[in-house]
């Protein structure tokens, strides 16, 4: 677009410059036929626009361009037409030229504000590429450890699944499997040293009206509300509660009395 504005701003320094009307004519009918690369300079420009800041920069030579158009139209008229006097049509060419040296200062500024945003593009792009790059590595390594830990540590992992089979998964209490190999394991133990073995049954009373009345979501959370406080009071390792039923939990006690 600069360029096609150098070149009307030449055009019409020419038609001044000439006496001749029909050489006038001739430069008059170049200043239009630039008229169709102004519109795809002034299109292209628009598509370039990447940023706020570049569109309000643009905006401003518009308004700029707005501003000079009706200096070259009155000024080509007169000098076709020759309808003014020779000072009135030097005025008008001077502020025209001074309106045009403005579009043109803004049109450099443009220029200078899309090439550092074409560079900002580029610049982001391989700070991207690098970041891929680094994650792609960072990926790669961390592979690699979590293989090494998956194979160092199969068969803590069996010993984790195994104790999933066990445990009641709404309460994270032992579930009712586990609690009757245990309950067995403790009775024979206790048969075979002659020590007590105790055995706490607990039923939550009005149940089921709470989970009709709250949901089933909420009952989860009371059931499993209910095993933590029961395990917060087992001290022994040996100690343990157990999921019986929906809503019974079962507290086997080696080595205890009914009195302790």
């Amino acid at each position: 677009m600069r360029d096609v504005i150098r070149k009307r701003e030449v055009s019409i320094q020419r038609m001044l410059a000439m006496n001749d009307r029909f050489e006038r004519d001739e430069e008059y009918v170049r200043f239009n036929s630039y008229a169709a690369a102004y519109a795809e300079a002034r299109e292209k420009m628009e598509s370039l626009i990447t940023s706020p800041e570049i569109r309000e920069h643009y905006q401003r030579v518009q308004d700029a361009i707005n501003y000079t158009q009706p200096f070259h139209e009155q000024l080509t008229e007169a000098l076709i037409h020759g309808n003014m006097e020779a000072a009135e049509i030097r005025a008008i060419a001077a502020e025209g030229s001074k309106a045009q040296e403005k579009v043109v200062v803004l049109l450099d500024r443009l220029v200078t504000m899309q090439q550092e945003r074409h560079q900002q593009v580029i610049d982001d792009y391989h700070q991207t590429r690098r970041q891929i790059l680094f994650l792609t590595v960072l990926i790669y390594l961390v592979s690699i450890v979590i293989a090494v830990i998956v194979v160092r540590q199969s068969t803590k992992r069996y010993k984790y699944v195994s104790r999933l089979s066990i445990m009641d998964e709404v309460t994270g209490a032992y579930n009712r499997r586990y609690f009757d190999m245990v309950l067995e394991e403790e009775w024979k133990r206790s048969m075979r040293e002659y020590t007590p073995v105790s055995l706490v049954m607990v039923d939550l009373d009005f149940f089921k009206a709470y989970n009709d009345k709250f949901g089933h979501q909420m009952g989860d959370v009371c059931l499993y509300s209910v095993a933590k406080i029961i395990s917060g009071q087992l001290k022994r390792a040996a100690d343990f509660i157990a999921r019986y039923g929906g809503e019974e939990f079962a507290v086997v006690l080696p080595n205890t009395k009914a009195e302790n």
